[in-house]
């Protein structure tokens, strides 16, 4: 029972990257989450899909794309720092560290790979929006930790 304790956090966490792998092996085109953006606008907020206009769901379109980047890699650095805390055995601050530095990692290899897909290309300030996610949700964490007066 121990044993599968600690695989929870490990397996969590190697499941998200192949989850991250997988999306970012087909097309994600912004022409292709622009119609399913206006599929779920039209669906959920008919009112407002009518009245917005092209460039503003082009912009809604960038700024959900980006926001995506953000949160995968954040959900990322939470599920590393869990691997390495709780099943690795580390300490919170190696944790951190390292959760830190497998996720920004983890973006630059994406982006690499993403350059050999079709339709997809490799984005360095992709890179960056990805690293904005990692690095929030370290500062929330150490937040936390100073919240609760732990020195880790």
């Amino acid at each position: 029972m121990v044993k599968t304790k600690r695989a929870v956090p490990i397996l969590c966490w190697l499941l998200w990257m192949g989850l991250i792998f997988h999306f970012s092996s087909v097309d994600w085109s912004g022409e292709r989450t622009a119609s399913l953006l206006e599929a779920v606008l039209a669906s959920w907020f008919p009112a407002l899909a009518q009245k917005l206009t092209e460039s503003q769901v082009e912009a809604l379109n960038f700024a959900v794309r980006k926001l995506a980047h953000f949160t995968e890699y954040g959900v990322l650095m939470l599920l590393g720092y869990w691997a390495f805390l709780r099943g690795l055995g580390y300490a919170p601050q190696p944790a951190l560290r390292w959760a830190v530095l497998t996720s920004i990692v983890y973006a630059m290899l994406d982006e690499l790979h993403q350059l050999h897909v079709p339709g997809r290309t490799g984005n360095g300030a992709h890179v960056l929006i990805d690293a904005a996610g990692v690095l929030f949700v370290a500062w929330l964490i150490r937040r936390r930790w100073s919240r609760l007066g732990a020195s880790p």
